[in-house]
């Protein structure tokens, strides 16, 4: 077999202070590393939204909503549902750190990063989009 890494595993800028939407539906997975700018004096959140194509153009995406958190076997079950699905990059993490998050499930044909709360114009995001394409 034949792999192409750098076309089935692509990374895309998706965050660098504002949110850049990636289309997804090519690939099988996304996950995401995080590029610290600048040392984090606190956690630097970010809300994962999806959405799908655009009515009136389907190579574009459409209304952008939050991607409902997924219950996983190990959550305690009296813990309150998140409303939505985060990823956080700790605070205390220095300047040129590279960390890396993912969803347990794979968004809608679009996807975004958008600021939560903290620093997040100390970080750049990339999605790393696997699968074939």
């Amino acid at each position: 077999m034949i792999l192409n890494f750098s076309e089935q595993n692509q990374g895309v800028v998706v965050w660098d202070g504002i949110p850049r939407p990636v289309d997804t539906r090519r690939h099988t997975s996304v996950s995401f590393n995080f590029n610290v700018t600048a040392d984090l004096v606190a956690d630097a959140v970010f809300i994962v939204q999806e959405a799908p194509a655009s009515e009136a153009d389907m190579c574009l995406p459409g209304t952008f909503g939050p991607v409902a958190p997924v219950p996983l076997c190990d959550t305690d079950p009296h813990e309150v549902p998140a409303v939505h699905a985060t990823i956080a990059v700790a605070g205390g993490t220095k300047k040129g750190a590279v960390c890396s998050g993912a969803l347990p499930c794979k968004p809608g044909p679009f996807m975004q990063l958008v600021a939560a709360s903290g620093p997040t114009t100390n970080v750049r995001a990339i999605a790393i989009l696997s699968g074939p394409r």
